[in-house]
């Protein structure tokens, strides 16, 4: 049975730099031009096909 009386220190967050969040934005912007560029080439595909 786990002891409920105790507690461990709190646990900082480690401090983001700079270029870790633009890298994180970067990552986010292609994912998202790959994606719908992924979905307009499957809607192309399919009413070529369809039409």
């Amino acid at each position: 049975m786990p002891s409920w009386d105790v507690v461990s220190p709190p646990q900082e967050a480690p401090v983001r730099r700079v270029r870790e969040e633009v890298r994180d934005g970067v990552v986010v912007a292609i994912f998202s031009v790959l994606a719908s560029s992924t979905v307009t080439l499957a809607l192309m595909a399919l009413t070529r096909l369809a039409g």
